[in-house]
């Protein structure tokens, strides 16, 4: 998948699945029985419309590993840039600890407020915090932005020492 349409879906999809929670939490508030089972309905449909669009983008993630893997660019494999392959895999970590984290809110708002999750505080140190936390700090341990940038970097002086040759390679028949 391109990685700007990738980026643009799910964006947008986030964004669809944050306004349907809104307009569920909405019409919970509302003073109708049915309106309210709708907005609950509507919460839930959003919280599991999110775990789908995660496990699709650890499926692009995956893709992009294996491909990468198998047909390595030099630039990837280049030894002045950090190893990218453990990126991937903080990203794998976090990407399942969020899902975790998803999975088990969507439980919970689907037992209501008096359910076991929603009434067992060692749920909300595991399940909450715990799976945001860890991400949370192998994200600053190794901040894909590092690896970004000195990719650039060496790519910008790959593609320079490379016009440079290819100047020389040319101007050097014709004396």
């Amino acid at each position: 998948m391109n990685p700007r349409a990738a980026t643009a879906l799910f964006i947008v999809a986030d964004i669809i699945a944050f306004i349907s929670q809104i307009a569920g939490v909405g019409l919970q508030a509302s003073i109708s029985k049915s309106a309210q089972e709708t907005g609950k309905k509507i919460v839930l449909g959003g919280l599991v419309f999110q775990l789908v669009l995660l496990c699709f983008f650890l499926a692009n993630v995956a893709v992009f590993h294996v491909r990468n893997n198998r047909n390595s660019s030099g630039l990837s494999d280049h030894p002045q840039i950090p190893p990218w392959r453990r990126l991937v895999y903080v990203l794998y970590f976090s990407g399942v600890a969020i899902f975790v984290r998803n999975l088990v809110r969507a439980v919970e708002y689907g037992q209501g407020p008096r359910g076991m999750v929603a009434t067992n505080e060692a749920f909300v140190y595991i399940f909450d915090a715990a799976l945001i936390l860890s991400p949370m700090i192998l994200l600053v341990v190794w901040h894909p932005g590092y690896t970004f940038k000195k990719a650039r970097r060496v790519d910008a002086a790959v593609t320079e020492a490379t016009a440079e040759a290819v100047k020389e390679g040319l101007g050097a028949g014709r004396t």
